[in-house]
């Protein structure tokens, strides 16, 4: 009978994840998975010649999933989001660096009689996405070893940390469901309720207030996010 030293139940994408590491580190892995394929809802299937999801739609690196495909010696082909954004006939790109400019414009045309309520709102926005970029500016320190790593430790980690811990304390500071946020930013609702349109009901305003900046960070795996665990399933 074969020896295992561990038993992985569930072959989710965590569980895949988990094996794939313990059989990095040398450990006889046995995965067990009730269902006929792997990835929980990471998982991609056809039907009448289109191709759907089964649960995430796409992926996002926050500084964790590329390292982790660089450890585990994955190649994932992906495409950027390409984020756009429309208010009545006009649609602003929302790709680059100027973004902001164009949305701040975009508003304070369509509700001239708030400019400066659009003014603070992107101010505010401006101030999340900064912390985001910090909060998602390098890899995850969890994937490299920086006592092994002197250069990476001193020229890149310990400079990000206090940058990291400021900005934890603005986006804890800014943990209130958004609408609230916005309530306190402007007294008119149309204008609320634009902002916050393609925002889920809800989400903290550290998040929905930086959501350029987040929505640019989604990539889509070519033929489609179950490619994350069909890899997997391979090593």
């Amino acid at each position: 009978m074969m020896q295992h030293d561990v038993v992985v139940v569930g072959a989710g994408i965590a569980g895949l994840t988990a094996a794939a590491y313990l059989r990095r580190y040398g450990q006889r892995v046995l995965l067990l998975e009730r269902n006929p394929t792997c990835g929980g809802l990471v998982t991609t299937f056809s039907r009448g010649g289109f191709r759907y999801e089964g649960g995430v739609r796409a992926l996002i690196d926050g500084g964790i999933l590329s390292p982790m495909l660089g450890q585990l010696g994955l190649e994932l082909p992906m495409v950027p989001n390409r984020v756009s954004l429309g208010l009545g006939d006009r649609v602003i790109d929302a790709d680059g660096p100027d973004a902001l400019d164009a949305y701040e414009q975009l508003l304070s045309e369509a509700f001239p009689e708030s400019a400066a309520d659009v003014r603070a709102i992107v101010e505010m926005m401006r101030s999340a996405t900064r912390d985001m970029e910090v909060l998602y500016g390098i890899d995850n320190p969890l994937f490299r070893e920086p006592v092994r790593e002197p250069r990476y430790l001193v020229g890149t980690l310990l400079p990000w940390m206090p940058r990291f811990l400021a900005a934890a304390r603005r986006i804890y500071r800014r943990s209130a469901p958004f609408e609230e946020t916005l309530a306190g930013l402007t007294t008119s609702r149309s204008l609320a309720d634009i902002v916050g349109q393609h925002l889920f009901r809800a989400m903290p305003a550290s998040f929905a207030l930086s959501a350029f900046t987040l929505y640019r960070s989604y990539r889509y795996p070519l033929g489609g996010t179950g490619q994350l665990a069909r890899e997997r399933e391979d090593q």
